[in-house]
């Protein structure tokens, strides 16, 4: 392994130079949660990871669009459409022969709406991440650009917990009753889709357990997700703001690696699913799923293209 110069945002980055190497680094005891007698997970420890195409940022695919520069104005009324015509779409379908029920229940809401749709690989403001690191090296491994570098982010889950709870005596509108206690922050966010809220500057990482027994591929990729209320921010400067530079870095190895890798990780059992690493086991059919992709297409060519600037 070795150490390269640290990216523009302060995180220390690593040159993983053989596929040995990278399983080493995924199998190292940082990773490896403990459980109860029960076998439930225990969130003692625990790191957050995230696997994508060398970019040096962590930035939600929402903010690659047109857009990019447009006014928060803009953005807003172009995630409202995109949820709006989702949660509609929905609902019709379930209207006609009663299909998509348990999709409808969990889209009650903008952020269950936005998560459901990042799923389906709508572009939002939601970056995907997971406390399973094989995961994360599975997607640096498929990225859409085949000769790019795989890169592996990862933070201190605990650290995170630790210090991102304190975050809220500053900015207490996202909490109930505007407390500032942490054990009352709001998960619907509402102050992120306030248009005169430009001095927030959160950031949150977190599970959404309701969808697990409902949406299988989040159990199978043990997801999770990061949010800010501003567009346009790198997550990676949000996150090492938050935890400091001993607590997260950035694993990088190059793209001759990635079939070797994916090769290798499909015979590993996943302690999730105790199935190897590959497209079937990460994204295990579920009911209706092909006709939900549809409609998310659908929304990704009305929303992001036709519609975008009437």
């Amino acid at each position: 392994m070795k150490e390269l110069t640290r990216i523009d945002q302060g995180w220390k980055r690593y040159e993983l130079e053989s596929v040995d190497e990278i399983l080493d680094v995924l199998n190292d005891k940082k990773w490896q949660r403990k459980k109860d007698k029960k076998g439930n997970f225990l969130l003692e420890k625990y790191w957050i990871c995230h696997g994508q195409g060398e970019f040096g940022k962590l930035i939600p695919s929402f903010e690659y669009k047109p857009w990019k520069d447009s006014s928060r104005a803009n953005k807003l009324r172009v995630e409202r459409n995109s949820i709006e015509k989702f949660r509609n779409k929905i609902e019709t379908q379930y209207k006609k022969n009663g299909k998509f029920a348990k999709v409808l229940i969990n889209c009650q809401t903008s952020i269950t709406t936005l998560l459901y749709m990042r799923h389906f690989k709508v572009d939002t403001r939601f970056l995907d991440w997971s406390v399973d690191p094989f995961v994360s090296a599975y997607f640096a491994a498929t990225c859409e650009n085949e000769n790019d570098n795989g890169e592996i982010w990862c933070f201190d889950g605990i650290e995170y917990q630790n210090r991102g709870a304190k975050q809220w005596k500053k900015y207490p509108r996202t909490t109930y009753l505007y407390s500032g206690i942490s054990e009352e922050w709001n998960i619907e966010m509402p102050t992120a889709f306030e248009l005169d809220n430009l001095y927030e500057d959160w950031f949150v990482c977190y599970f959404y357990t309701a969808y697990y027994n409902s949406f299988p591929r989040l159990k199978a990729q043990h997801a999770l997700w990061s949010f800010t209320p501003k567009f346009n921010v790198d997550h990676a400067n949000s996150i090492i703001k938050l935890v400091g530079e001993d607590h997260c870095c950035c694993y990088t190895f190059q793209p001759g690696l990635k079939q070797d890798l994916l090769d290798r990780i499909k015979s590993i059992k996943n302690c999730y699913t105790r199935k190897g690493y590959y497209e079937e086991t990460l994204y295990p059919k579920e009911i209706n799923s092909d006709e939900i992709k549809k409609i998310a297409e659908d929304i990704k060519r009305k929303v992001f293209t036709d519609d975008l600037y009437s």
